[in-house]
């Protein structure tokens, strides 16, 4: 199908080469370079555009189906997915954030996944609770390292500042 690209483009093409200079998204970016493209007279036909943008000449189809369809604001649109819910609501998130945050803490990621279980009622799997605590909450189990009874923390603290620069 070699379609010939006839359609009209409303937007100026100074408009177009100022929306294409400051995009930052590549997606978006490639989406008003076609347009743009086409406007300038550059490209005149699908497979021609195809080859420029390194891109089936299907897809540039469906561009110009939306295009058509709503314009330039349609045709930029971003639709993402928000992924699935969390299992644990924000009430729930928070006693879980203040738990953390206590000196004592939690030992492991199973003992925190055992005291959301006991605490709150939900059974969430380990690599959930990882995520939910890693990821969201910028936290990790506490587990303090041993430490030598007879150690001099004046000593300790000289073998930081000369061998541990920062």
């Amino acid at each position: 199908m070699n379609r010939k690209l006839d359609f009209e483009i409303k937007e100026k093409s100074e408009y177009l080469k100022e929306l294409l200079l400051n995009e930052k998204d590549l997606r978006i970016k490639e989406r008003i370079q076609f347009i743009y493209l086409i406007k300038i007279g550059e490209i005149s036909k699908i497979v021609k555009a195809s080859k420029i943008l390194v891109r089936d000449r299907r897809t540039l189809g469906d561009w110009i189906k939306k295009y058509e369809k709503s314009g330039l604001e349609y045709l930029l649109e971003r639709k993402t997915s928000n992924g699935r819910p969390s299992p644990l609501n924000e009430e729930q998130l928070d006693k879980l954030r203040v738990k953390l945050s206590q000196p004592e803490g939690f030992k492991s990621y199973g003992d925190i996944g055992a005291w959301i279980l006991e605490e709150l009622g939900v059974d969430i799997p380990y690599k959930t609770v990882f995520n939910i605590c890693y990821y969201k909450l910028g936290a990790s189990p506490k587990v303090s390292r041993p430490k030598n009874p007879k150690q001099d923390p004046e000593k300790l603290e000289e073998f930081k500042k000369k061998h541990l620069k920062r």
